[in-house]
């Protein structure tokens, strides 16, 4: 029997004390969640503290972080979380703790990668239901390759039937999960330049307008002209009679592709598209462009 005296301390004392040990420096664990099967899984052996592992399983990775995830580790990876490996003790109390502070980062890198919701399925299938209480906040991100990449293609082409069938997925884990908050990044939502043009306000308002008709059935959007009669178009397109009540939860946000919202450089954007902006009603720029603000910051 192994005796360790930091295990001899009041368990608020040790949760705080993990709660500055295993906090990523970013706040964010970036994982990656595989569906491979392998017939050997030496790395389980040695430190999950088991038999020897026999039996093809399924892996969870970590992905360019110095971190460890639940279940095995990338091996040319250093690995976040060391205090599992003081004893057999620490290990049974700190094996995979460090969710419980971090945020966890689920994305999709290159093609051939899983698709974030499917990664979030496997990570949910090799945590135990006490372990499930752990997670706070969990981003999926696409790959932005796999769509077209124009400011008027990228969203349209997202949102297709099986991104729906995604969506509705996801609401039903954040019913089951209130406590997990989930944010999806829409790929290629940014007012940024690319390769079709300049950076864009007047577009990447028009983007926003439509997610919140899409995602949101929010009708709130107070201007008129051909861009609104175009946003509604859209919109019934995409939609095709799919419900989109069964998505209000409170814990499911979309979230832009920015990662900050300089206001400045923002407004700035937003007069050299005053034109457009004056043809079609937007009276209060200013006030458009706080709330663009609000949609960078808080997610759709």
């Amino acid at each position: 029997m192994q005796h360790f005296a930091f295990l001899q301390l009041p368990p608020e004392l040790r949760n705080r004390i993990y709660s500055f040990a295993l906090q990523s420096p970013t706040g964010t664990l970036r994982l990656e969640c595989s569906s491979h099967r392998h017939g050997r899984d030496r790395e389980i052996e040695k430190t999950g503290y088991t038999s020897k592992a026999t039996k093809p399983m399924k892996s969870v990775y970590l992905h360019e972080n110095d971190c460890d995830s639940p279940l095995r580790l990338l091996r040319r990876r250093p690995e976040f979380n060391q205090l599992k490996y003081v004893c057999r003790s620490l290990y049974h109390e700190t094996a995979g703790i460090e969710l419980h502070f971090n945020e966890i980062l689920l994305a999709q890198r290159r093609y051939r990668d899983r698709d974030p919701v499917e990664q979030y399925h496997t990570l949910l299938s090799h945590l135990s239901p006490s372990r499930l209480t752990w997670l706070r906040t969990i981003t999926l991100v696409q790959h932005l390759s796999l769509f077209h990449q124009g400011y008027f293609g990228s969203l349209c082409n997202f949102l297709t039937p099986k991104r729906f069938e995604d969506f509705q997925d996801l609401c039903a884990l954040c019913k089951r999960l209130p406590n997990v908050n989930i944010r999806v990044v829409l790929p290629g939502f940014t007012y940024h330049a690319n390769g079709q043009g300049r950076a864009s306000a007047a577009k990447f308002i028009f983007y926003c307008a439509l997610a919140l008709l899409v995602l949101r059935d929010e009708r709130s959007i107070s201007w008129e002209g051909i861009v609104y009669r175009k946003i509604e178009e859209r919109s019934r397109i995409i939609l095709q009679n799919k419900d989109v009540g069964t998505w209000q939860v409170r814990n499911l946000r979309f979230l832009t592709e920015l990662s900050a919202f300089e206001y400045e450089e923002f407004w700035g954007l937003v007069q050299k598209d005053w034109k457009w902006f004056k043809a079609e009603g937007f009276e209060d720029m200013e006030g458009w462009a706080r709330r663009a603000r609000e949609w960078v910051v808080d997610g759709i």
